[in-house]
């Protein structure tokens, strides 16, 4: 379920990144501390989703970093529509019924599936979200990112 909870999140980097700056700051927190101090549980929420930023997809901070998080947010959410219910979700994020109808959305999904964050049979019009994927969306929708865009 969309979005995973904060243990879920932890569980998956202490898998997944054992030896990542995440689990080493956190490993000591209990999972009532991440889920009750709003400013703990924050900062754990921008680790991670800086994490999967700086070292899974490899993109910088300059720029606009949070309008291309609320690009990738709205993609990742229209993969995981698409595969729960709805099955015309594109067009409700980026105005359009398939991701070759935009060349940047084109390569977004292909970034994406690269990294693991989605996967897709014989098209990659219709790719959906991974566990890893599931994650990053999830730090996206939990944390700051999604109260400011």
């Amino acid at each position: 379920m969309i979005p995973l909870s904060i243990t879920e999140i932890r569980n998956y980097f202490t898998e997944h990144y054992p030896d990542s700056d995440v689990v080493c700051n956190y490993c000591n927190c209990s999972d009532d501390l991440l889920k009750s101090d709003k400013d703990i549980r924050d900062m754990f929420l921008d680790d991670c989703r800086d994490h999967l930023w700086y070292e899974e997809l490899h993109y910088c901070g300059c720029g606009d970093k949070e309008a291309a998080m609320a690009a990738i947010r709205d993609y990742l959410i229209a993969c995981w529509q698409w595969q729960s219910e709805d099955k015309n979700t594109l067009n409700k994020y980026f105005d359009c019924n398939y991701v070759w109808e935009d060349r940047l959305l084109l390569c977004l999904a292909y970034a994406l599936d690269a990294v693991e964050f989605t996967e897709h049979g014989s098209s990659i019009n219709r790719a959906w979200i991974t566990d890893k994927g599931e994650v990053f969306l999830s730090t996206l929708l939990l944390s700051n990112l999604n109260n400011e865009s």
